[in-house]
């Protein structure tokens, strides 16, 4: 195979990227450029937290406590949410000036989507209490048939068969 300096454009071995003078970057955007990105934190999310409260009182000798739902107003979550937000806050910090915190994720995830340069987002990448950090994308529907696949509105097996199921408290994950 030619050194890469002595093909010509229509030879680059590199199918799909264009090329100007020897190589070009896929890579082009603005380094200044905001974008969104989500940011993961290590600290667990307010529902994993409670699960593990509820073990720890179950090994020291709490057992037979009736199972309880996740309420989110709940003293001990409201508590431990604005633990979480604070952490966010010092995180968001650290990224430096001109971030816009659009949302705060607390109880199924512990992070936040914010508005930033890719610089930034590399910052919070590398503190050790974050987790992950990606750039928030928009995906297009895989599909809009999995209701009918799943027979959910099948009249006699279905989820609304039986009469007054109406799916309040039911969580397809």
């Amino acid at each position: 195979m030619a050194p890469i300096a002595a093909l010509s454009d229509a030879e680059s071995p590199l199918i799909g990227v264009g090329s100007v003078g020897l190589l070009q970057l896929a890579e082009t955007g603005d380094p200044a450029a905001r974008k969104t990105y989500i940011v993961q934190l290590v600290a667990p999310p307010a529902a994993e937290q409670l699960v593990l409260m509820r073990r720890t009182a179950s090994k020291a000798g709490a057992s037979g406590a009736p199972r309880l739902r996740f309420d989110k107003s709940n003293a001990a979550v409201i508590a431990y949410t604005a633990q979480l937000q604070e952490q966010q806050g010092r995180v968001l910090a650290r990224a430096g000036g001109n971030v816009d915190k659009l949302y705060s994720y607390l109880y199924g995830l512990n992070g936040f989507a914010a508005r930033m340069t890719p610089a930034q987002a590399n910052k919070l990448e590398h503190l050790p209490e974050v987790r992950a950090v990606w750039e928030d994308e928009i995906r297009p529907l895989a599909t809009n048939f999995s209701a009918n696949f799943l027979e959910l509105f099948d009249s006699e097996n279905g989820l609304r068969s039986v009469e007054g199921l109406d799916g309040d408290g039911i969580v397809i994950a």
